[in-house]
């Protein structure tokens, strides 16, 4: 019967352990890259335009940087809704 209640005890501790934790957690935003806004200048690009890196011959310099762009812009909408939501509640 003592182990039992030992076994039993263990269990419930790691239980609300992991609760709090996901408790604490859950209001955390993740931002889809840990990107630096000052890290990158409107006038500071990648790779400057109409010239390539050492091993970038293959890549659209522009895709890339619209991809970036894009997913700035997502990032940004996000961290906007979460905040209003939470404003909201």
């Amino acid at each position: 019967m003592t182990f039992k209640l030992i076994l039993f005890g263990i269990i419930s501790i790691v239980t609300l352990a992991i609760a709090a934790e996901s408790y604490l957690r859950k209001n955390r935003s993740r931002p889809l890259s840990r990107v630096k806004e000052d890290a990158k200048t409107a006038d500071d690009h990648y790779v400057e335009d109409q010239q390539s890196q050492l091993g970038m011959e293959a890549t659209d310099v522009a895709a890339v940087e619209r991809t970036h762009h894009n997913n700035e812009n997502i990032e940004r909408r996000n961290a906007q809704k979460q905040h209003d939501n939470r404003r909201n509640k």
